[in-house]
């Protein structure tokens, strides 16, 4: 696996670089360019014509593939900087619509590209879902604790209001129920 995309995690300051920039480099050859100058040969022009269609093809493609991962380190900062108990709902559908981009574009792009990053390489597609809110109890539980030990000050309606703003859309009674139950988890285990 090669992966497309490289996340860095620098001092909680995350970045993607774009790895198939690195590895793929081409470009337009010059002695085919000053022979296509000196003649009028229309099979020559018409491959000059094919490989620039294909250089803006190949450019667009990979503009998209940065732009999936910058959205893609905006969406699920927390879990990179986290882990795994951290990758917040994100919809293949919603990344679609803000790209302004086709669900199947973005469907594409996510299944076949794989990211590296500090937990090792990972599926893009594990990062941007394609149903609905893609979480278990156990991470709801950790997000819910990740939230009420970074603001322990803020009630359940407020924290409520914070997992819905990153799409996460819970009850405050859900909160209140998982902010005990985690609270007695830690007890227990201080005892």
């Amino acid at each position: 696996i090669q992966p497309s995309l490289k996340v860095i995690v620098d001092d909680g300051v995350v970045t993607v670089k774009n790895l198939e920039e690195e590895r793929i480099t081409f470009s337009l050859n010059q002695d085919m360019l000053k022979k296509l100058g000196d003649s009028s040969d229309p099979k020559l022009e018409k491959q000059l014509a094919q490989a620039k269609i294909w250089m803006e093809h190949f450019k667009k493609r990979q503009d998209l593939l940065k732009l999936c991962g910058q959205y893609l380190i905006q969406k699920q900062r927390l879990y990179f900087l986290e882990g795994d108990q951290y990758i917040l709902p994100c919809l293949q559908k919603d990344m679609a619509k803000d790209m302004g981009v086709s669900e199947s574009t973005i469907s594409r792009l996510v299944r076949s590209k794989y990211i590296e990053t500090d937990r090792g390489v990972i599926l893009t597609q594990i990062l941007c879902q394609r149903g609905i809110y893609g979480k278990t109890v156990h991470q709801v539980k950790h997000l819910v604790r990740y939230y009420c030990d970074r603001y322990p000050n803020l009630s359940d309606q407020k924290i409520s209001e914070l997992l819905k703003s990153i799409g996460l859309p819970i009850a405050r009674r859900t909160v209140n129920k998982y902010r005990h139950e985690t609270q007695a988890d830690s007890d227990s285990t201080t005892d």
